[in-house]
């Protein structure tokens, strides 16, 4: 992966791109030498919490998604610049008619659909995320299943706008 970081502070990787996030900022710059090595090698120790913005992501069977990050998200550098460890999280709201087993009419579900990048960037970690949080039986649903049933659940909603779970009659929104 490819990540540039700009006096504007946007980023982007392969797959990846975002509008400027507003962070706020803890650590500073050390540039430090290597001894063998008479080329100056530069070390970052900062830590850049998101307060909002946006990740954009795209493959072959998902079109272009745009994801608002969520706070608490952060990337942080503790040496090689080019290897930060990301813990991001970004959503998107998706709204769908859903009817679980044994009910009768559909119900209107807010689902939270998105993505978790974490570790650091050479071994970067991606995940597919679902959730309900206003809705408590659904969530409870969706917490039953395991993380690769839920992540696939989140591909499927990201592909079709539906919920496509097997305990729920799917209608199109």
């Amino acid at each position: 992966m490819l990540m540039t970081i700009h006096r504007s502070r946007r980023t982007s990787e392969r797959g990846f791109k975002s509008r400027p996030v507003q962070p706020y900022q803890s650590g500073g710059w050390r540039r430090s030498f290597l001894p063998v090595y008479p080329a100056r090698r530069y070390v970052l120790e900062r830590t850049l919490h998101a307060i909002r913005g946006t990740i954009k992501y795209s493959i072959p069977v998902i079109p272009l998604k745009e994801f608002n990050v969520q706070e608490g998200s952060y990337v942080q550098w503790t040496g090689n610049p080019m290897d930060p460890t990301l813990n991001l999280t970004a959503t998107e709201r998706v709204r769908t008619s859903v009817t679980l087993t044994g009910q009768s009419s559909p119900r209107l579900v807010n689902f939270d659909v998105g993505i978790e990048l974490t570790q650091q960037l050479e071994n970067l970690g991606l995940q597919f995320t679902l959730t309900a949080p206003e809705d408590m039986a659904m969530q409870e649903e969706l917490t039953s299943k395991g993380p690769e049933e839920r992540a696939k659940l989140a591909v499927s909603m990201l592909v079709t706008g539906m919920y496509l779970g097997r305990e729920a009659v799917v209608a199109a929104r």
